[in-house]
Order: structure tokens, then sequence, then C-alpha cells
């Protein structure tokens, strides 16, 4: 007890409730930025890297990929090690990010929650370990947008609501929605991917909501990516 209560300071004891997570400071990062560059026009990193100890889950390693180049990429992978302070290899899982499609300029989050024994001095470190050029969307669609957005950041849990619109002039099906949320070092500090049922003709609108609780904790920001096909 006396040494979460030094991880934790202003944490009272007696206010705790039995089950309730507490998320102590994160572990030591280290963050490979180095790209991957899959042909010459092609450039993809990790960004946004954050660590958060969730009593008693275990720890959870969150961060974001994004596509720095000019070219579509899809089916990125990323890497995620946990080492001990030695430099030996504790544990590593390899994750698909969402969506699978990154435009120019896109942004990807994942996230992995390792067991607790994991946790204590970890020093964490990622690495992009796949990923293609994309030269044809084929049924891949572009033209969706959230609009009329209402986000309650500052607190957990969040609530989101808003419209997706299509802008193009095909109707849109198999919709994803990923809300990346960040903390206020721009860290991801949790993300959430809604699977909408709707198809969306051209010009049309569907609402959506949910409730999010980012295992971050407090959300300072946020960002919406989205994931469609053209519908038959």
């Amino acid at each position: 007890l006396d040494e979460l209560l030094a991880l934790t300071p202003g944490v009272q004891p007696e206010l705790l409730l039995v089950g309730q997570e507490i998320v102590l400071p994160a572990a030591p990062v280290v963050e490979t930025a180095v790209p991957v560059v899959t042909g010459q026009e092609v450039m993809v990193m990790v960004e946004g890297l954050g660590t958060y100890n969730a009593v008693p889950a275990g720890m959870w390693v969150l961060g974001e990929v994004h596509n720095a180049g000019q070219q579509p990429v899809e089916l990125v992978q990323v890497s995620v090690t946990l080492h001990r302070p030695g430099g030996s290899e504790m544990a590593s899982q390899t994750l698909w990010v969402s969506p699978v499609t990154l435009v120019a300029g896109g942004r990807a989050p994942f996230g992995v929650l390792f067991p607790e024994e994991y946790a204590a001095g970890a020093q964490v470190e990622t690495t992009v370990v796949g990923g293609r050029p994309v030269y044809e969307l084929g049924n891949r669609y572009l033209d969706l947008a959230v609009v009329e957005a209402e986000v309650t950041i500052g607190r957990n849990p969040i609530a989101v609501a808003g419209r997706l619109e299509n802008n193009g002039e095909l109707p849109a099906g198999q919709i994803s929605i990923i809300t990346t949320f960040y903390d206020d070092r721009g860290d991801v500090a949790g993300y959430h991917e809604l699977l909408v049922e709707d198809v969306i003709t051209p010009g049309e609108s569907a609402p959506f909501e949910f409730i999010a609780l980012p295992p971050g904790g407090r959300v300072d920001g946020y960002d919406f990516a989205i994931q469609a096909f053209v519908a038959n």
C-alpha cells in the first residue's frame, strides 16, 4: 500500500471502492520513430505512445501510426515489445491497426493490454513491421465525414455523438468510425471503434453515439477516422 500511495499522491485509500481501478504513472518508453519505407512514396511511423498501469488489469500500451507520406497505405502492423531494465525481452505482441487503409496524412490507433506481472519497471519498444502502398482504391470509400460532433472531453466516461455524412456519389456501407482520444501531451489515451450498420446514400447522413472509457484517464483532445466500402 505504501508503494501505491507513493506513486499516486492525492489518492485517499478510505475513499476507494472495491474493484475501482487506479491509474499509475506510465512505464518508461522507448519509442522507435524510425519510419518503415515501402517504395519511394510511403512513410509510416509510430507517434503518441503512452503507457498506463491499470490495477489490477495490467499495463496498457497505446499509440498511433501516422502515414507521413503522399501515398495511401494498408495492412499496417505494429510490434509492441516489453523489455526488462537490463534489456532482455519479457513479452511481445504484433497488432493490426484500424482503419485498414490510411490515406496520406492519416492516423490509426493501436493498443495492447499486457498482464500485470509485466508492468513493473518495463521499458516499451514499438516498431512498424508491416504495411504496403495502395495504388488503386477499389471498393474502398473515402467520401464520408463526421459532422455536428459533440464530445464531453475533460471527464470519464466520455460521451460521443454526431452524424456521419456521405459527401460522395456512391452509397457507403461496412462503416467503422474510429475515435482516438489524446491527453494533454498529445499522447494517445485511448480509442474506440464503432460499427455503423446503416448504408448511407449520397447526400444523406446517419446519427451515431457511444460512451467511451479511455484507460489513459483525462482526455484533452480527439480525432475521427472512418473506414467504409462501396455498398452493393
